[in-house]
């Protein structure tokens, strides 16, 4: 394979590497999303807890204040009514609770998803890329080897040129001993 054959291969799979950016810039985008929304659905989660907690306090309280012996009957039927209120909140606050939970486990479970994709994707584009990496380093072993053998050949080409030339030398020197002998000896 030469340098070119190489340059060749580089430039087909150039769209191919500009098409797996745009791939992860694809994929990016939803996991970000699906990140902000399960921190969305935790918060809304953590503050249907404290909603819970406040209003398991203040059941506590009511409870008390109806089991006291010294509360009045009108005081007790507020109490009663609260409870009753609490009770009939409680049962919707659970089911919201159990409705957000269950929004949060599938918001994390598209993220995770979303994850094992990526990671299969940049585990299968750098794979290419390492490939593409060989072949880039293929090209430059092409070229010093076809640099080395031009340098080889122009050696090569340098001592013939040289030997020629001494040899040309040679044939005038011959020429001029031969000249001088004949003008010395007519």
């Amino acid at each position: 394979m030469t340098a070119d054959q190489v340059d060749e291969v580089l430039k087909k799979l150039h769209p191919e590497i500009v098409g797996v950016v745009q791939q992860i810039k694809q994929v990016k985008g939803p996991l970000d999303k699906c990140g902000r929304a399960v921190l969305a659905a935790t918060n809304v989660f953590s503050k249907n807890e404290k909603n819970m907690q406040n209003v398991q306090q203040t059941y506590a309280n009511t409870k008390k204040t109806i089991e006291d012996p010294q509360t009045t009957p009108e005081n007790k039927k507020q109490a009663e009514d609260l409870i009753k209120q609490i009770q009939d909140g409680h049962d919707s606050r659970v089911n919201q609770l159990a409705g957000a939970h269950e929004n949060l486990f599938n918001l994390r479970s598209e993220m995770v998803d979303a994850q094992g994709n990526i990671i299969t994707l940049l585990e299968t584009r750098i794979s290419q890329l390492e490939g593409i990496n060989a072949l880039i380093q293929r090209k430059y072993q092409i070229q010093a080897e076809e640099l080395k053998s031009l340098r080889d050949a122009a050696v090569e080409s340098k001592a013939a040129d040289d030997a020629a030339e001494a040899e040309k030398v040679v044939e005038t020197a011959e020429k001029t001993d031969e000249v001088a002998e004949k003008v010395e000896n007519p």
